[in-house]
């Protein structure tokens, strides 16, 4: 079995809450709401699957505030601005030259040495799956086995339903 489809094979909860169009206490059963609070307070890779970027920003936004646990959030996104109170992963790998690089060593080297996040959340779009590195971060993240330390959560969109 290679990297990748050991990586895919270790996603140990998924949660799919596309029908959610807007945020309030009335949108989500009571299911969704205690599977979404154990998915965020459980290490592992996550996923949970919304209807836009929007609507999973505001998700997770409004649970780790409700929760809060974490003290250091990381979130992987190039698509716009990541919410002004966690850390933009993205940023923080171009200014240590993972991206340039693009190799798994590089990712390696950055989660051993740069990376104090205790919450990591991957924006799964299109765009960012696209990139040249994204599947060598993706093999760190598996070799480093960063989501036996703390939650890996990705959110799908939409188009992966």
């Amino acid at each position: 079995m290679d990297w990748y489809s050991s990586f895919q094979s270790r996603q140990s909860k998924c949660i799919n809450i596309s029908h959610v169009a807007g945020i309030c206490r009335e949108s989500f059963s009571e299911h969704e709401i205690l599977a979404v609070n154990d998915l965020l307070l459980s290490n592992g890779l996550h996923t949970i699957t919304v209807k836009n970027l929007t609507v999973g920003r505001t998700i997770i936004d409004t649970f780790l505030t409700l929760l809060n646990h974490y003290q250091q959030v990381y979130w992987l996104s190039n698509n716009t601005a990541v919410p002004h109170q966690v850390c933009d992963l993205y940023t923080c790998m171009k200014k240590a030259c993972c991206l340039k690089s693009g190799s798994v060593g590089a990712f390696e080297s950055y989660f051993y040495e740069e990376f104090y996040g205790d919450f990591l959340i991957i924006e799964c779009t299109d765009r960012l799956m696209s990139e040249h590195w994204y599947a060598c971060f993706e093999q760190a993240l598996y070799e480093t086995r960063m989501f036996d330390q703390i939650p890996v959560v990705q959110l799908m969109y939409g188009q992966y339903q």
